[in-house]
């Protein structure tokens, strides 16, 4: 999966994805795959309000780093979060 992509103003486009945790139900991983820097940044977090705190945190963080259009990309699976909150940040941020 490619990082960055170019959109129809040439910004850069920058995707999170969003997977769930094997075997620990109501726990997941955000994370970001940056090729130029052989790095991968990833926040954990759950279904929770707390988990949304964190999750737009961590769009917050690599929003200031990389400016232009952020996107979360959910993994193949469906995933249904409970938690309202994390359901908004998620639909509030794509």
């Amino acid at each position: 999966m490619t990082s960055f992509k170019q959109n129809s103003n040439m910004q850069k486009k920058l995707e999170i994805i969003i997977k769930p945790v094997k075997n620990m139900e109501s726990d997941f991983v955000a994370y970001y795959k940056s090729d130029m820097l052989s790095a991968t940044y990833s926040c954990f977090f759950k279904d929770t309000i707390m988990g949304a705190l964190a999750l737009n945190a961590f769009y917050d963080m690599l929003k200031h780093k990389y400016p232009g259009q952020i996107d979360f990309c959910v993994s193949e699976h469906e995933l249904d979060f409970k938690n309202q909150a994390l359901s908004d940040v998620l639909s509030e941020k794509t």
